[in-house]
C-alpha cells in the first residue's frame, strides 16, 4: 500500500536516460510517471522536445478531481505517462498550470494505491511538486494585464506601491524597473485582495530524489549524437509542419531547443551544420544549468551513467529505492 504522501523523482541533464529507469521502476513498486518537462507538453513537438514514448503507446484522457480540464496520459508497458500532449503550442501553459495539474494527478494516484515517479529536466518544474508555489498557483488576469501594460514603468511602481509596498520594497532595483515583473506583482497582489489563498497546512511528501548524471566529455558526445539523430528522424518536417500552422513563433513553446535553429536552417539563414553546432551548443548551455539547478539539492543520490552500465545502475536504484520504499511505510 502506498503511503499517501511519498513519491520518487528522477532528474538530471538530457540523454541520461531517466524516462527509461522511470519506467522500470514504476513496473517494480506500481507506480506511474508524471512527465516535469515544460517543453514535452505541448502537441505535434515530438521529436525536438525528446518524447520518445515507447511504440506502444496509447494517449488517454483522464477527468480527476483538482484539475479543471481532462489530462492527458500515455499507458505503456503496464503503467501511465502524464502531461505529455497536454496542450497545443498556441495554448497558454505556465508553472501554475503544472503545479495545479501535478497535485492533481499526485491525489489521484494516492487514491489509487499508486506511485508517483516525477521525471524531468526542469528544475523549477520538479522543485515545484515537493516545495510551495502559493504564488505561482495564481492564475494570470488577462483582463487587468491589457489595462497595464502601455503603462510606464514608473507608473507601475506607484501602483504596486498602493496595491502591497512590502513586496514593492522587497524586489530588487532590476525587478523595480522591470514592467514584466511589475505587471506580475499587482496581478498576484490584486488576486490576494480579492481572494484568500487556502491557508490549510503544508502537506509534508516524502520524495526519494535520484539523479542521473554522466561525464561532461560523454554527455557533449551523446548530445550532439542526439541532435544528429533529431535531424534524421523527421525534425526538419516536423519545424516546417509547425511553422505553416502557427506564424507567431514568439509564444513560449517555440523557445524550446532546436526549434527556432530548425526553422533558421529551413529559411536558409544557416547551414545544415551550422544548424547542427548551434543546436548541440544549446543543448550543452542548457545541461549546465540543469547541473547547476540539482545540485542545490543535497538530498539527491546521485548515479553516474557509463557505457555498458545501464543494468547495473537499475540494479543499484532499484535496492536503494526498496530500503526507502519499506522504510516509508514501515514508519507510517
Amino acid at each position: 500500500m502506498v503511503h499517501p504522501h511519498a513519491a520518487i523523482a528522477i532528474v538530471g541533464p538530457t540523454a541520461t536516460g531517466k524516462t527509461a529507469l522511470a519506467l522500470h521502476l514504476a513496473q517494480k513498486f506500481h507506480g506511474e510517471i508524471i512527465s516535469a518537462d515544460s517543453r514535452q507538453v505541448y502537441k505535434g513537438m515530438d521529436i525536438g522536445t525528446g518524447k520518445d514514448l515507447p511504440k506502444d503507446a496509447v494517449l488517454e484522457l483522464q477527468n480527476i478531481d483538482g484539475f479543471p480540464e481532462p489530462l492527458t496520459s500515455y499507458r505503456t508497458q503496464g503503467t501511465r505517462i502524464w502531461l505529455i500532449d497536454q496542450v497545443n503550442p498556441d495554448q497558454e501553459w505556465s508553472l501554475a498550470h503544472f503545479i495545479q495539474a501535478s497535485q492533481a494527478i499526485m491525489k489521484h494516484l494516492w487514491k489509487t494505491n499508486t506511485l508517483p515517479i516525477i521525471v524531468g529536466g526542469t528544475g523549477l518544474y520538479v522543485q515545484s511538486m515537493t516545495s510551495s508555489y502559493e504564488t505561482a498557483s495564481i492564475p494570470q488576469n488577462q483582463n487587468l494585464r491589457k489595462k497595464l501594460e502601455h503603462k510606464t514603468a514608473s507608473e507601475l511602481q506607484t501602483l504596486l506601491q498602493e496595491y502591497d509596498v512590502k513586496k514593492y520594497d522587497s524586489m530588487n532595483h532590476s525587478d523595480q524597473n522591470n514592467p514584466r515583473r511589475l505587471i506580475r506583482a499587482i496581478e498576484v497582489a490584486e488576486y490576494l485582495q480579492n481572494d484568500t489563498l487556502k491557508d490549510t497546512p503544508e502537506e509534508h511528501i516524502s520524495i526519494y530524489w535520484i539523479g542521473l548524471k554522466k561525464s561532461w566529455d560523454l554527455l557533449e558526445k551523446d548530445i550532439r549524437a542526439r541532435v544528429a539523430s533529431r535531424l534524421t528522424q523527421g525534425m526538419s518536417d516536423e519545424v516546417g509542419k509547425l511553422m505553416h500552422t502557427y506564424k507567431d513563433w514568439s509564444l513560449p513553446a517555440f523557445s524550446s531547443l532546436g526549434y527556432r535553429e530548425t526553422r533558421d536552417f529551413l529559411e536558409g539563414k544557416i547551414t545544415k551544420k551550422e544548424l547542427i553546432e548551434t543546436w548541440a551548443l544549446h543543448e550543452l548551455q542548457y545541461a549546465k544549468r540543469q547541473m547547476v539547478w540539482f545540485k542545490k539539492r543535497p538530498d539527491i543520490h546521485w548515479f553516474s551513467i557509463n557505457p555498458g552500465e545501464g543494468e547495473r545502475i537499475r540494479s543499484d536504484v532499484e535496492k536503494l529505492v526498496s530500503d526507502w520504499y519499506d522504510e516509508t511505510y514501515a514508519t507510517h
